[in-house]
């Protein structure tokens, strides 16, 4: 499917959530019920902390909305109608970045394979941050 970069996708909001990356985005958009369409902010978008990493899930009942040109978004279709195989799990690390969200769940772990593991059995777990500063800990924030 073809990715639209410098391109925000106008209208069809159904939720918003943060994702470190337009690839993993596009994966919850493919997941997602009714999205068909998602728009990402990356980190570089904006000065504003609340609104790097912001996906955009988006449905429209002609699978396509107005593109808008903004600088920095990233934008594209589901993979739905695609016969690919893809894995709802990303075993990718993501080193020095700290996912926003609120944190619902915060402990000690003993390495990041540990905290990664601690996310992958928790079923509102999207995401990890696995900080090996003193205190080392494992932080399980919200999506949303």
């Amino acid at each position: 499917m073809q990715i639209y970069e410098n391109t925000y996708f106008q209208g069809g909001d159904l939720t918003m959530v943060f994702t470190p990356s337009a690839n993993y985005c596009q994966i919850v958009c493919t997941y997602h019920p009714t999205c068909l369409l998602f728009t990402y902010l990356p980190v570089t978008w904006t000065r504003d902390p609340a609104q790097r990493f912001s996906c955009y899930l988006k449905d429209s009942d002609t699978e396509m909305l107005p593109k808008v040109k903004m600088e920095g978004a990233i934008s594209g279709h589901s993979l739905k109608q695609c016969n690919i195989k893809i894995s709802a799990c990303s075993p990718d690390v993501h080193v020095g970045l700290d996912m926003q969200g609120v944190n619902y769940d915060v402990s000690m772990a003993d390495s990041y394979q540990q905290c990664q593991k601690r996310c992958t059995n928790d079923k509102h777990c999207h995401f990890f941050t696995y900080i090996s500063q003193f205190p080392v800990l494992c932080s399980l924030p919200s999506a949303q």
